[in-house]
């Protein structure tokens, strides 16, 4: 029963870093990609190339780096502030820093083809600005698409959350996530190896599970014509 509580618990831990991280990913994502659209096709081209470059990265020195300079420089922030920049903080901006790229694509991918649709042509005729006939048109017919991306992105932040923890960079005691339980099961394997599998199933049931809800969702709530990305 305390290894099922331990796993529950530890899964929480990782599920909320994982949602916080994907819901500020997408609110980046969403605001390059569509400023991306919005701008002339030079300026797209440029914003769109520096995401290319940088998730050409190593992302995982990037994201081991960021973690340990964040923690370093955690005690010098000034109150009130140093209390809420705890470890889990500082996971839900390095993962969300790796993921915005991915969904940065995908909004400027849609907004693209949305873009020369028929009705938004009619409202840029008409004289609608830019910023109104995306407000108004574009982004309600990419919100399901966008939604399933977010639920695609899930599962790779869930993964790397337990990796960090897995290496020694995430999650900090008293504190337990699904890597921090999966790191100490490994070294406890031998005598008792259901406290490894257990957190490690929990971890990739989870993870397949958002995958075929999210490639589902993808696929249901895909526009007519549009592609995946």
């Amino acid at each position: 029963m305390t290894l099922v509580l331990l796993v529950l618990q530890g899964f929480a831990t990782s599920a909320l870093i994982a949602g916080a991280a994907t819901v500020l990913a997408l609110a980046l994502g969403i605001a390059w990609g569509a400023s991306a659209a919005l701008l002339p096709s030079r300026a797209e081209t440029a914003l769109m190339r520096t995401v290319e470059v940088l998730a050409a990265a190593p992302y995982t020195l990037f994201m081991i780096t960021f973690v340990v300079l964040a923690r370093s420089a955690r005690p010098a922030i000034a109150e009130p502030f140093g209390s809420l920049v705890d470890n889990r903080l500082i996971l839900v901006v390095t993962i969300a820093a790796i993921e915005w790229l991915a969904l940065a694509r995908v909004v400027n991918s849609y907004a693209a083809m949305l873009r020369d649709r028929g009705f938004v042509q009619v409202a840029r005729m008409l004289g609608t600005s830019r910023l109104r006939v995306f407000a108004r048109h574009v982004v309600p017919h990419a919100a399901g698409p966008l939604i399933a991306w977010a639920v695609l992105a899930l599962p790779s932040a869930l993964a790397t959350e337990s990796f960090l923890s897995f290496l020694g960079f995430g999650v900090e005691a008293p504190a337990v996530s699904l890597g921090t339980l999966i790191a100490s099961g490994f070294r406890a394997m031998s005598v008792a190896p259901l406290t490894f599998l257990a957190p490690a199933g929990a971890l990739v049931v989870a993870t397949v599970a958002l995958h075929v809800a999210g490639a589902w969702l993808r696929d249901t709530l895909r526009p007519d014509g549009a592609r995946p990305v």
